[in-house]
């Protein structure tokens, strides 16, 4: 195996491993977003049902709980949008190899 050819099997590794990372990302945030709009509606459900300062206490912390998920959603965004440039650097390295190797 020549050096191009490890260098490039090394580059397709790591492309794979970033974009499969970069996919449990969204598939993540689908599930955790899911589950966020499914809390929402019991909390309005509830609150139907349930009144008073218990209630208003639980609502307020069970907010600021979603809060935190939604806040840890836009991080994960943020992270999957990196993970997409640095796949797209590693597809760039790999269209040059493949030029060199053509070339060679």
């Amino acid at each position: 195996m020549s050096n191009n050819d490890a260098i490039r099997s090394k580059v397709e590794a790591i492309d794979s491993v970033v974009r499969r990372f970069s996919d449990d990302i969204d598939t993540f945030k689908t599930d955790v977003s899911s589950k966020i709009d499914e809390v929402d509606n019991a909390l309005g459900r509830l609150s139907n049902v349930w009144e008073g300062t218990l209630q208003q206490n639980f609502d307020e912390k069970m907010r600021a709980r979603q809060s935190q998920m939604r806040s840890a959603l836009h991080r994960a965004g943020a992270l999957k949008d990196k993970l997409d440039g640095i796949a797209a650097e590693m597809r760039a390295m790999l269209d040059i190899l493949n030029a060199a190797g053509e070339d060679a």
